[in-house]
Parts: C-alpha cells; sequence; structure tokens
C-alpha cells in the first residue's frame, strides 16, 4: 500500500458552528465583564471523536481572542488556559496529581500563579519521591514530565514568590524546608479556613485529595489580587478521564476544582463589590455529557450541578452537504489527480451508497456523518476499484470496518493487529516486533516500511497527541482490530506478543537504587499497567497471568514510594485477584499484603495494621504454619501497629515474632537482627529509655559481625544507642557516641545524607 498521507481526509473538514462560536463568545464576554455569577458556571460541549469539538474550540477561542485585541478600549486582563487530555498519557486511572499538574501548567502559562496548590504539590512530591535527588538549576519551561510536574520548575516560581536563594541541588526529604516562611504563610491563607494543619501534617492520601480545592482556591485567591482580571480554564480531551462511577479520580478532582469555585460567596471589596467566581469560568469538551450531577450531588460542601452545567450542545458529524461536498470535490477530485478516473467515478456514482452506511441517524436529528467512516469507504472503494459493487460496503459502519480489514493484504493485516496489541506504538516498538527479539511478530516488513505502514492517516492511524512520534488506532479501529484477534490461532499469537512487550517493558522498569527511580522506569511500570488492563478486561490475558505479571512488576518497586503511580495499580491487582482467583489464591494473599504495606506507608498506619491483622487470619487458614509469608506479615503488623502509636503493643508483637524467626531463619539473618532492633526501639518509645539503650548494645556486636561495621542498619544502631543514652540520662556520653558515629555516617552516607 502507498504512503497517502497528501490525500484529503474527511476529518480535516469543520462544519462551521455558528451557534456554538455564538456561545462561547456570550459566555467568554459574562466572564470578562465579571457577570459569570449570574449564568451556569460551567459551558460543555459534546460528541463523539471527529466531529469538529477541537476545531471548535480552537476556532472560537482565537475568534474571542482577536475580539479582544480589536477592542482598545478593553484593558481588563483576560487568562485563557488550555489543557488538552487527548493524549495516551491520560487514561482513566492516572494519578489525580498527572491530571491537576496538566491544569496547573495550563494557568502558569496563561499567567496565574498558584502558590497554595504548588506548596501541596511540593510537599506531596517530598513523599512521593522520599529518596530522589533532583537538579534545580535547569530549563524552568518544560512542563510535565511523564505527566508529573517538573519539579525544579515549581521550586523556582516558589522561591520567587517567598523569596531566597534557588539551591543547585535538592534531595526529595529536604525540599519543602527550602522555605520556612511558606507554613506561616500558609496558616494565613484562606487553605487554612478549609483543612486543619499544614500539608505536611497530612497524610498522602488527604494531600491528593485536597489538591484539587488548593488550584480551586489559587483561582479565587488571583482574582481578589488583580480585580480585573478574568479566567477561564478550557478543558478538552474530557472522555480520557470521563467515567460512570464515584471515585476519587480524574474526573472527580477535576469536578471539585470547578466545585471550589462555584461554592464561592466571597466579593471583591467595593466599588467594584462583584463576587470572586463571577470571573472564573469552565469550559469542557468531551465525548458524553457531563454526569456530575448524578455522581457528585452529595459531596460534603453540596453543589447545585444541574443549575451551574450549561444546557449541553451536542455536536454530530458532517451534516449531509458537508458530507457530499466532500465526496465529490475532495476525495473524488483526488483520485483524478491521481490518474485515477475509475476510481473517481465510482466514488462519484455510489455517494448515495456512501452516505447510507456512514451515516449515524438518531431519533429527531438529521442525519450526520463521521468523518472516520468516509474515509474508510474511499479507500475500500479504491482498493477493490476493479471489481467494486455497492454491497462491498456492507450495512453498518461497523460491518464497513469489519469489510476494511478484509480488504488488506494479508501481511498488513497482521502488521495492524499487531500494532494494535501494543496500544501505542513508535518506530522502536514497531522494529521490535519485526525484530529477533521478539521473533518476528510482523512478518514482510522492514524497519525503513514503518512511515507507509502508519502514514499519519488521520483517519484509523492517527499521532497520539503529546508524545512525538507516537500512534494509535482509531478508537473504532483498535476494537475491530482486537476483536478480529479472536480466533483461536490470532489469540495464541496476540498473547505471544503482549508477553513480549510486557518482557521489553520489565527490563525498561529495572533500577538498582530507589534514587535511579526516573522518568524510563515511571512510564515503562505505566504502559505495563495500561497494557494488563486493557486486555485483561478484552480476554486477552488470562487473570492468573494478569496477576501473576502484576505482582512481579510490583516487587522491585516497593522501596520507591510513588503513592499516585501505584495506588491504582495495586487495587487493581487486588480486585483481578479476588474476583478471578478467589479469597484463598496465594496471590490474592500476596496482592493484599502488597496493598497493605502501601497504606502504611503512604501514611496511614493505622489502616495498615488493620489489614495486615485480617490477612494474618486468612494466612493462618490458608498457609502452612510458619510459613515466610506469615512471618513478614507478622512482622508488618508489629511495624505499623508501632507507627500507629501503640509502641508497647508492637514490642510485644516483635518479641512473639523473634523466636519463630530465630528458628526459621536462624540467629544471624538479617531480618531477625532487625526484629531485634524493633524490640529495642519500641522499648524505648514505650518509655524505657535504658532498656532500650541496653537491647541496642548487645545487637551491635552480632550486625557489625554478620553485616559489617559499615553497613547502614549498624550505623543506625550505634545512632539509637547515642539517642537512648541521652534519653537515659547521660547527655554527655551521647554527644561523645555521636560525635564518634559522625565521621563514619559522612564516609559511608555522604555529608548531604538525612541521617
Amino acid at each position: 500500500r502507498m504512503n497517502r498521507s497528501q490525500q484529503p481526509r474527511a476529518l480535516a473538514l469543520f462544519t462551521d458552528r455558528d451557534d456554538q462560536r455564538a456561545a462561547m463568545d456570550t459566555y467568554l464576554t459574562r466572564l470578562s465583564e465579571g457577570t459569570g455569577h449570574e449564568h451556569p458556571g460551567v459551558l460543555s460541549f459534546y460528541g463523539v471523536g471527529g466531529v469538529g469539538k477541537s476545531a471548535l474550540r480552537q476556532k472560537g477561542l482565537a475568534d474571542f481572542r482577536t475580539k479582544l485585541a480589536l477592542d482598545m478600549y478593553n484593558i481588563r486582563p483576560f487568562a485563557i488556559a488550555e489543557v488538552d487530555l487527548d493524549s495516551d498519557s491520560v487514561s482513566l486511572d492516572s494519578p489525580v496529581a498527572q491530571i491537576l499538574g496538566r491544569v496547573r501548567t495550563a494557568l502558569s502559562k496563561a499567567g496565574i500563579t498558584t502558590p497554595l496548590f504548588d506548596y501541596l504539590y511540593l510537599v506531596w512530591w517530598t513523599d512521593e519521591y522520599p529518596d530522589q535527588a533532583i537538579s534545580l538549576k535547569r530549563s524552568h519551561d518544560q512542563g510535565l514530565v511523564a505527566g508529573l510536574l517538573d519539579v525544579a520548575d515549581l521550586v523556582g516560581n516558589l522561591t520567587k514568590t517567598f523569596g531566597g536563594d534557588l539551591p543547585s541541588v535538592a534531595t526529595a526529604q529536604g525540599l519543602h524546608k527550602l522555605f520556612p516562611r511558606i507554613g506561616e504563610w500558609f496558616h494565613k491563607s484562606r487553605a487554612r479556613q478549609r483543612f486543619d494543619g499544614l500539608p505536611k501534617a497530612w497524610s498522602q492520601r488527604e494531600r491528593t485529595e485536597r489538591m484539587a480545592a488548593m488550584l480551586g482556591l489559587d483561582l479565587l485567591n488571583a482574582i481578589e489580587h488583580t480585580p480585573q482580571t478574568a479566567i477561564c480554564l478550557v478543558i478538552d480531551g474530557f472522555e480520557r478521564v470521563q467515567s460512570r462511577e464515584s471515585r476519587r479520580d480524574g474526573q472527580w478532582a477535576l469536578a471539585m476544582l470547578v466545585a471550589e469555585v462555584l461554592r464561592s460567596d466571597e466579593s471583591l471589596p467595593p466599588p467594584d463589590g462583584k463576587p470572586l467566581r463571577g470571573r472564573i469560568g469552565f469550559m469542557i469538551f468531551g465525548r458524553e455529557k457531563l454526569r456530575w450531577a448524578e455522581l457528585y450531588g452529595r459531596e460534603r460542601v453540596r453543589t447545585n450541578w444541574k443549575q451551574q452545567l450549561e444546557d449541553h450542545a451536542e455536536l454530530l458529524g458532517l451534516v449531509e452537504a458537508d458530507a457530499n461536498w466532500f465526496l465529490v470535490e475532495k476525495a473524488a477530485s483526488w483520485e483524478r489527480d491521481q490518474s485515477r478516473p475509475n476510481v473517481a467515478e465510482l466514488i462519484e456514482r455510489h455517494i448515495e451508497a456512501i452516505l447510507q452506511i456512514t451515516a449515524e441517524c438518531l431519533p429527531g436529528r438529521p442525519p450526520s456523518f463521521l468523518p472516520y467512516y468516509l474515509d474508510l469507504a474511499v479507500e475500500l472503494i479504491r482498493d477493490n476499484a476493479d471489481g467494486f459493487t455497492p454491497d462491498m460496503l456492507g450495512e453498518t459502519p461497523a460491518e464497513l470496518e469489519q469489510r476494511f480489514l478484509r480488504s488488506l493484504e494479508p501481511h498488513q493485516r497482521r502488521a495492524l493487529q499487531t500494532l494494535a496489541v501494543a496500544l501505542e506504538f513508535d518506530r522502536e516498538t514497531f522494529e521490535f516486533l519485526i525484530g529477533d527479539g521478539a521473533s518476528g511478530f510482523i512478518a514482510g516488513y522492514k524497519g525503513a516500511d514503518f512511515p507507509s505502514l502508519v502514514g499519519e492517516h488521520g483517519s484509523f492511524v492517527n499521532p497520539t497527541g503529546g508524545r512525538p512520534g507516537f500512534y494509535r488506532f482509531h478508537r473504532h479501529m483498535q476494537a475491530s482490530l482486537l476483536a478480529s484477534l479472536q480466533l483461536e490461532e490470532e489469540t495464541s499469537r496476540a498473547r505471544e506478543i503482549l508477553l513480549a512487550l510486557l518482557g521489553r517493558l520489565a527490563i525498561q522498569m529495572k533500577f538498582d537504587r530507589p534514587a535511579d527511580f526516573a522518568l524510563v522506569q515511571e512510564t515503562a511500570y505505566s504502559a505495563a499497567f495500561d497494557l494488563m488492563r486493557e486486555h485483561e478486561a478484552k480476554g486477552l490475558l488470562d487473570s492468573e497471568t494478569a496477576v501473576e505479571q502484576a505482582l512481579a512488576f510490583e516487587a522491585p518497586f516497593e522501596s520507591v514510594q510513588v503513592v499516585s503511580l501505584r495506588r491504582p495499580t495495586l487495587e487493581w491487582t487486588e480486585t483481578v485477584a479476588q474476583r478471578t482467583l478467589g479469597g484463598d489464591h496465594p496471590m490474592t494473599l500476596a496482592a493484599r499484603g502488597n496493598m497493605a504495606k502501601f497504606t502504611g506507608q503512604a501514611g496511614e498506619p493505622a489502616a495498615a495494621r488493620d489489614l495486615f491483622r485480617a490477612l494474618l487470619i486468612d494466612q493462618e487458614r490458608v498457609l502452612a504454619p510458619n510459613h515466610p509469608a506469615m512471618l513478614t506479615t507478622r512482622n508488618n503488623l508489629a511495624a505499623f501497629t508501632g507507627e500507629a502509636g501503640e509502641p508497647a503493643a508492637a514490642r510485644d508483637l516483635f518479641h512473639t515474632l523473634l523466636p519463630d524467626q530465630e528458628l526459621m531463619l536462624g540467629q544471624d539473618h538479617p531480618d531477625t537482627l532487625t526484629t531485634r532492633g524493633n524490640i529495642a526501639a519500641c522499648t524505648g518509645e514505650a518509655g524505657k529509655p535504658a532498656a532500650a539503650r541496653d537491647l541496642f548494645r548487645d545487637l551491635l556486636p552480632d550486625q557489625e559481625l554478620v553485616l559489617g561495621p559499615d553497613h547502614p542498619d549498624t550505623l543506625a544502631t550505634r545512632n539509637n544507642i547515642a539517642h537512648f543514652t541521652g534519653q537515659a540520662g547521660e547527655p554527655a556520653t551521647a554527644r561523645d557516641l555521636s560525635r564518634t558515629l559522625l565521621p563514619d555516617q559522612e564516609r559511608v552516607l555522604g555529608p548531604d545524607h538525612p541521617d
């Protein structure tokens, strides 16, 4: 098949929508005048892919900007922040921080500062990546990194807001300490009226759930500080995060951001006196109506969504006149220019049949025509020009799609099926799938053939927004390609492809130390779970293999917090295991253990304690006595009991665990030594510092013998001896012990290590 990237595509045709453009102009004008509060706060447009939503957004906003520029008497600033979620780095499971990070970047580009959100995000980031070092002397115009904010840019902006010098390098543990004045400022901000305490005292879940409110409060602050400003947040591609259920996800976060503004009853001081929210608006473009009224009507502070949502404007496909014009003036004309008059004549002769098969007919509406199906019909006619008859188009759009696939050369159809398994793909993915490393899943192609295969058709293969060089099939074509793999022999091949792709991602995920976890590992982790979620749901990957792969991928990440990235995958793994394998399956128990430990690491020790307590009961019923998994659970139960504020109870649990570890693992096993250290620490925290000191003294020689004098655990024990010596009433001795310890810590851990 030839490269047809220059041929006309129906997707490029935009039916001019005067009514919708007028609605946009009226809405934005109200905001400019400060009267947005007198009308619904959200303007929404919806329609299936390829009906001109993005073109409407671009044209409507461009017209309004031109109108402002031509009005020489209007000096009021208007900030229009545009967020395009039509990117494959955004999905229903995308972390809240990632979605709101995109919004914050758009606001920043529009000139709106967001210090409340930036501060909260920074504190969240320090717990999300506790071992990550970051260079702060870098370009501050890089926007998102793997969907997360560029922390260097964020720290730079906060430094400008509150003063101070920008350090060259910082670690996650110390970033929020760079700004001693932020806490005092935050205490006096309007955010303090909404939430108790400072962000550093909140759990990671609380920080994530409060990000949307902080961003909303930043918008209100912006109007208060520059009263003549108007702000409109425009979100395109909303279908990427739109779900049909109420959960703490990206859709919920965006709804809560909007709600925070719409709920506000604050006004500017006289002589203006207008409500702050009168100059803040929201415009949303997606494939379906917003369901916020039914999903979020029971929030703690209610919002009357039915009143606040402007009448939804449904955008249909091309009108019949435009579809007919495209077929005659564009498609047929181009075929004649390519010296194929027979194809042009077929298109013109069978326009009625083409329109009938590509029409979308809704009750009470005139027919509309999706550009995607018009393009497929033209392709099918061209490829079968010698013997084409109208019945070759089929009777429904879905049948047209299937017949188009069957008309392809076998090797091309096989290539498209293979790439569909990858969900999204670039040249490297293509070359991996044709190479020896994957046993040549795409036969008959060379690496140089990738442009001709993809072709940037604008119909069934489209560039991926926000990821240069990546492509994805049109959603209808993607579904058809995967459906064509349902035959047993095709399904078997597709599973081999999927496992090869997962193996490739597993290699990309590897890292030696938590500090080495970076963009490459994060991207691979997300991509792997996207593949497993999608194909497990569609039946291409059996559930047991999916859970097994998920547990294997999760293992290296225990030392990396990455709460927003890991929480959805851990929840998914446990849910799939419970649903398909049963509660007593070892992998289900392992998934529950991962979720429990993660919960504790994310700042919820009491919840983790309860999860481990329930897990231990089931493990004792299902597993053999003293199974290694139970030793791990008992250890974690004791640890999070202590972190939940019960050191005496934790000490007793560790005491009970120690003999079983000595029996199963041996007295010199590192885990056994760790438990002895935990007993000592809990003893001290329970109010017996002298006893703790003595226990640590007894432990130290064994650690030096087994682990070595420079092992971090050995150094930690020396530090604890000094600490509890001071607590036991011997400060001078504790000082001398710390002085002796410091050179060894600096030599082994480095002078900037938090310890």
